[in-house]
């Protein structure tokens, strides 16, 4: 990163990724007694928000081809009703997932996976089949 920061791969979350999720419910809830896709567009944002800031650690790159997306698809369902709010949600979530699968192929996320992985397996067969220099610890 340009800025000399590691990329940490994994949940995360600070007071300022609570105060937008507090903040983005509670317009999200306001905005959806005024009109259901109002509260809807708001919340699949700041639940995208959440999970490619906090969960996915989705690249910036990444995050701003589905910002396009989404974009592009809302602004044509307010603009013309088409594609219409279904197609909109159905079409991110599609990306969501294709993108996720893109940043999980990121070389931390291995790393990851081989800890779960390990750690299921300590957990699955207990210490006595550790080697002894390992059941002592």
């Amino acid at each position: 990163m340009p800025d000399g920061r590691r990329f940490a791969p994994g949940f995360r979350l600070n007071l300022m990724d609570t105060l937008v999720l507090l903040v983005g419910v509670a317009s999200s809830w306001y905005a959806a007694g005024l009109e259901w896709w109002m509260g809807a567009a708001i919340g699949w944002v700041v639940v995208h928000f959440f999970l490619f800031c906090n969960v996915l650690r989705l690249a910036r790159r990444l995050e701003l081809i589905w910002a396009g997306l989404y974009l592009t698809l809302s602004l044509a369902t307010l603009l013309t009703g088409v594609p219409g709010w279904k197609v909109v949600f159905t079409v991110t979530f599609a990306a969501t997932v294709v993108l996720g699968g893109v940043q999980m192929r990121h070389p931390a996320y291995l790393w990851l996976l081989i800890v779960w992985i390990l750690a299921a397996l300590v957990r699955a067969f207990g210490s006595e089949t550790r080697p002894k220099s390992l059941a002592a610890a």
